[in-house]
């Protein structure tokens, strides 16, 4: 386990490392609500590690990234349960000609 590891748990902001990639959420009524791309600091700001742009919205949470399928369950009429698999939306500006393998 590395030095690094958050077992998934939220840490404040404040203590978060410089340059390595991180997931970063923002406080809200019901929870943490994560970003959807990875981000890293660099001299102090943050920057989308996809795209490499600054971001402007400061966040108050991190945690380490790990790209993962998300699942979402939906409850049908009928009372089914069927799970579909997504993946993370893209955050504006990101390179379309990057190639992701889902496998």
């Amino acid at each position: 386990m590395s030095e690094l590891d958050t077992n998934g748990r939220w840490r404040p902001i404040q203590i978060a490392p410089d340059e390595c990639e991180l997931e970063l959420g923002r406080r809200r009524k019901t929870g943490i609500l994560p970003w959807s791309f990875p981000c890293r600091r660099r001299s102090g700001v943050w920057f989308n590690a996809w795209a490499d742009e600054a971001v402007l919205i400061s966040p108050s949470h991190w945690r380490i990234w790990r790209f993962r399928r998300e699942t979402r369950t939906h409850i049908y009429k009928d009372g089914a349960n069927r799970s579909e698999r997504t993946a993370p939306i893209p955050a504006p500006g990101f390179r379309a000609g990057l190639t992701i393998d889902f496998r």
